[in-house]
């Protein structure tokens, strides 16, 4: 993207605003193309098209205030630039921004979510070539298409600039239908082919091209110069996901050097349980899915965007929500699906003192609701059903990506769309007639209640050109007769949910605090009656709230409080029914409630009575402030420096923990960092509970088999050291807990588990816990064997047996200990070792059989082990390097099976597009050519 320094540099600048020769003005409005795709600009007079740098293109205008005036230098320009590009969020815009200016870098913007973009604007002035100028620049944004512009002009006309700015806003109109952006926005099904599975998911042509690549099977991406989005799609073969994710992340650590994986999660698609893996780096975000296949088959996605995880990312979100895989071949066996992950205790004995009501094959679940007639509300990114307990259903939209809120009263459904047209839902669609305008939708038995976005007005408050919005709640009756309720300044509708009774409702929504200086999230509970307002509360989270005796259930977690299902009776009346992450909560009626819970591309619907709840609805009864409170108990104490005071000083809180919240602080790997998953997106955690989850963390590895290094001091600086360096060898691996807490909860907003990608990536290694690195890194070199380096220096084959005999679990030592010895030829070495652990992985099978390969000194021999190597194929038929050598040794008989070599070489190159195994085969393709 052109930035303004070089559309306009400051020479040019200054002679725009110092030219001597006033324009004549235009005698009425007039229509510009813009851009490539089709966009036009509609300006009235004193607007002229007129090019003041042949380098920006086109789009230059000039305003000047009247025919009469004779000064130029308050004369406006505008520079209009069109950007095929995807920006979703603050960084996407702020980057948009900061290319298109040298100056004004610092300053803020502000961002409009309106009915035809999202604008985002940066008001500012500065001093060029000794002009004071002041500028203007806007950012309209759609899907796959922004338009950016500039508006500048002598300082003194900072506020005929902003009127003048907000003309061009106005006139310009985005590309229309019959134009390929246009035509492009709805999404359609993609299909990519993958030996004997088809993987569709759906996308929006606008955004994503599609294209072929040597190093991936498929790969949709856009490229516009600034951000990079891509999407790879290839197979690979591994012993579980976890192995599979493991071994992308450490690719992904050898080309993004400052790759940090963030968390793993369970997902599933299509009936199918995968695991996710979100990693980042400096100027990267990494999302990763595993999908099982037959066998030892893994099908990889790996989506590639900028910036940060935690960003707002709607095309990569619906993408993956969409996705499908179903076979092409009736031979092929059934998927083996991965277990579930293992649940806590405390999650075991809430399900299993719930009743399982129904299952929604829901992949995305953002709204379920009981409707009056025994029915279910589902709403799953951009469709809605409605579902019965025997688990049919009756779609109600289907694929509309623009719905918005939805309604049913008197026997039919309205819905408004993200333009904010009212319209009533018919035949799986928004109907064509138009009702009128909304933001959100309620309804009682009288009146349909919809939220609206008043007239943009100026907010006096903001120095800068900020246009602050107000909203309005109206009702309409059955003859489309309006009246207004109430009237919220400074705040954007929504959501709309009424209460049991239908005496008030709960407005959700978009506003700023006067109290507290900033914008956020909020609620309010307007009555019905009157129209009377009230603050339900400050929230720090909302996913859902639906209605019940009373008021309503709020799946969310109020400031300072704890995540989980609340029964919200009014501004200050709440309780928690509860607590736990991964809940939605659905009905409260007959003393029982109704909860959703996600089991991956399905969720299932359950029903808990008020008592058992009481006994088991406190999950993850732990806020962070909660954590603090604990943390500065243990702070009062010394730091831990053995195993047993660490195991006291874990006893010592939990009695605390036991008379604050009625329950005991999670010591196991799996509670505590279901407890990371609670407590993440709450408020900040500071130093005492921060040291609380270092000795849990410790605690729970420990218990998990890990080995404490016990160091000479120890204080709670020491625990907290979060970047302590990390050693490791092919026999242990430290580990030191504060790093642990800062990887989970600084290195991104989202929950993040420290405990099971830790003892994943151990591959079978001793795992070492301590807090002081010296002490840490001499036991790693102390538990290596100390002939371990002199045995392979010296081709020591026993005493490398005896060593890898004694820790048959450590695959990382032997794939190690492999790796060194081919690279220094010792074959018949690697033969004698690998023969010992030949059936323990397809690693430990490749290096047998290749070494035996090498070692054959006759064509007989080599033919005589061609039957071993098929059979490893077989067993392992997803393992690309098994199928690349049996390609070499069908070259190596005689004759030469040179079809069949072709053949093995092809099915390695297509289990494994790139890397030094596909580019093996690939070479070996040319060659047999």
């Amino acid at each position: 993207m052109p930035q303004l320094s070089a559309l306009l540099p400051r020479a040019a600048l200054a002679l725009c605003i110092a030219a001597t020769t006033a324009l004549p003005a235009l005698a009425q409005t007039k229509r510009y193309p813009i851009g490539e795709e089709g966009a036009k600009l509609e300006l009235g007079k004193y607007w002229k098209r007129q090019q003041v740098n042949p380098t920006a293109g086109e789009d230059q205008f000039r305003c000047t205030e009247s025919a009469a005036r004779r000064d130029p230098a308050g004369d406006v320009f505008a520079i209009v630039l069109e950007h095929r590009t995807l920006a979703e969020n603050d960084a996407d815009y702020r980057r948009l921004l900061d290319l298109m200016t040298i100056v004004g870098h610092d300053e803020p913007f502000q961002v409009q979510r309106e009915a035809r973009w999202t604008r985002v604007t940066r008001a500012f002035t500065t001093e060029l070539e000794k002009q004071k100028l002041a500028f203007h620049v806007d950012l309209l944004v759609r899907p796959g298409l922004v338009y950016s512009i500039a508006s500048f002009a002598a300082a003194s006309r900072a506020a005929w600039l902003a009127e003048k700015a907000n003309e061009v806003v106005e006139g310009l109109e985005f590309p229309g239908p019959g134009r390929p952006w246009a035509d492009g926005l709805a999404p359609t099904r993609r299909q990519v082919e993958v030996d004997g599975f088809r993987l569709s998911f759906e996308l929006r042509p606008s955004v994503w091209t599609a294209s072929e690549q040597a190093d991936a099977q498929a790969l949709l991406a856009l490229e516009d110069g600034m951000a990079t989005c891509a999407l790879f799609v290839f197979e690979e073969t591994h012993r579980s996901l976890d192995a599979a994710l493991t071994a992308s992340a450490k690719l992904l650590a050898k080309d993004h050097g400052d790759f940090v994986e963030v968390r793993r999660e369970p997902i599933e698609r299509d009936g199918c349980r995968s695991r996710r893996l979100v990693g980042r780096s400096s100027t990267l975000s990494f999302d990763v899915i595993a999908i099982p296949l037959e066998g030892q088959r893994t099908l990889m996605l790996r989506l590639l965007w900028p910036g940060a995880p935690e960003l707002e990312r709607p095309e990569r979100d619906h993408l993956l929500a969409t996705l499908q895989l179903e076979s092409t071949e009736e031979a092929l066996p059934v998927i083996e699906l991965e277990q579930p992950a293992p649940r806590s205790t405390r999650w075991q004995r809430l399900l299993e003192s719930s009743e399982l009501v129904a299952t929604f094959p829901v992949n995305h679940l953002s709204r379920l609701q009981a409707l009056p007639d025994g029915r279910w509300l589902a709403i799953d990114w951009s469709s809605a059903s409605v579902w019965r307990a025997d688990g049919s259903s009756e779609e109600l939209i289907a694929h509309e990506n623009e719905l918005a809120s939805l309604e049913l009263w008197r026997g039919r459904w309205y819905a408004t769309n993200r333009a904010g047209e009212l319209r009533v839902v018919e035949n799986g669609s928004f109907g064509e007639e138009l009702l009128g305008h909304g933001t959100g939708l309620a309804s009682t038995q009288e009146h349909l209640l919809v939220g609206r976005a008043a007239e943009a007005q100026r907010d006096p408050a903001m120095s800068f050109s900020w246009y602050a919005r107000r909203s309005v709640l109206v009702r309409r009756d059955s003859r489309y007769q309006e009246s207004e309720l109430a009237e919220l300044p400074r705040f954007q509708i929504s959501e709309i949910t009424k209460d049991a009774e239908e005496r008030r409702v709960i407005l959700q929504g978009y506003g700023h605090d006067e109290r507290l200086g900033s914008f956020g999230e909020r609620l309010y509970v307007v009555e019905l009656a009157n129209g009377a307002i009230s603050r339900a509360g400050d929230w720090t989270a909302i996913q859902a709230i639906v209605p019940a005796p009373g008021g309503w259930l709020i799946t969310g977690r109020p400031a300072e409080e704890r995540a989980g299902i609340w029964h919200v009776r009014g501004a200050a009346e709440r309780e928690l029914l509860l607590a736990a992450p991964e809940v939605r909560g659905v009905a409260l009626r007959e003393g029982q409630l109704e909860f959703a819970l996600s089991s991956g591309t399905s969720h299932e619907l359950r029903r808990i009575a008020r008592d058992a709840l009481a006994r088991h609805g406190m999950v993850q009864p732990f806020s962070a402030p909660d954590l603090d409170a604990l943390g500065r108990l243990l702070l009062e104490a010394p730091a831990p420096r053995t195993r047993a005071e660490i195991a006291q000083a874990v006893e010592k809180v939990q009695a605390a923990a036991q008379k604050l919240r009625g329950a005991p602080l999670p010591v196991g790997e799996l509670e505590v960092d279901e407890l990371f998953d609670s407590v993440v997106f709450g408020p900040g955690i500071d130093a005492p509970g921060r040291a609380l989850l270092t000795v849990l963390c410790a605690h729970a590895l420990l218990e998990a088999g890990a080995t404490w290094v016990e160091p000479a001091r120890a204080d709670w600086a020491s625990w907290l050291a979060s970047r302590a360096p990390q050693d490791e060898s092919a026999f242990s691996m430290a580990v030191h807990p504060g790093r642990l807490i800062v990887s989970a909860l600084d290195d991104s907003e989202s929950a993040s588990q420290p405990l099971a990608p830790t003892l994943a990536v151990a591959d079978g290694r001793r795992i070492l816990v301590g807090i002081e690195v010296a002490a840490s890194s001499a036991k790693v070199v102390e538990l290596e064997p100390r002939q371990f380096a002199s045995a392979i220096q010296a081709l020591d084959v026993e005493a490398l047996r005896k060593i890898l005999s004694s820790v048959p679990e450590n695959r990382c030592a032997r794939l190690r200990t492999y790796g060194e010895l081919e690279t220094r030829g010792a074959t018949e070495a690697l033969a004698a070792i690998s023969a010992d652990h030949a059936q323990r992985s397809p690693e430990d099978r490749r290096a047998l059989l290749g070494a035996r390969l090498r070692l054959a000194k006759s064509p007989t021999e080599r033919s005589e082990l061609l039957p071993a190597i098929e059979e490893a194929t077989r067993e392992h038929p997803r393992d690309a390097a098994l199928w690349l050598l049996l390609g070499r040794a069908c070259e190596q008989v005689e004759p030469a099976q040179l079809d069949r070599a072709r053949a093995a070489y092809t099915r390695a190159r297509k289990l494994e597009p790139w890397g030094d195994v596909g580019q093996a085969a690939e070479a070996a393709l040319k060659r047999l050519k």
